[in-house]
């Protein structure tokens, strides 16, 4: 049980590394402004998650090309949605 949970959190730390990757680089392209993949609208870094643009659920990947960013409240919205 012990390897299970430390391998859980080695995998919660990628992706939060992976998603603040994403964020600058997001950031980085749209001068200083994060649009939302969902609603469109500015994310703070605080509210960010990471967005498949393609659902894992559907055939995606957690290839950087396949991730965008959005508010979390959006991304639990869309479900697993194709597209916008």
């Amino acid at each position: 049980m012990g390897k299970r949970h430390r391998s859980g959190r080695r995998v919660a730390q990628v992706r939060k590394q992976r998603r603040e990757t994403v964020y600058k680089m997001k950031r980085k392209r749209c001068y200083g402004v994060v649009p939302c993949f969902v609603c469109g609208q500015h994310v703070d870094e605080m509210h960010a998650t990471l967005e498949h643009v393609q659902p894992l659920s559907k055939g995606g990947t957690d290839a950087m090309a396949n991730l965008d960013i959005s508010h979390s409240w959006c991304n639990q919205a869309r479900g697993n949605a194709d597209g916008r």
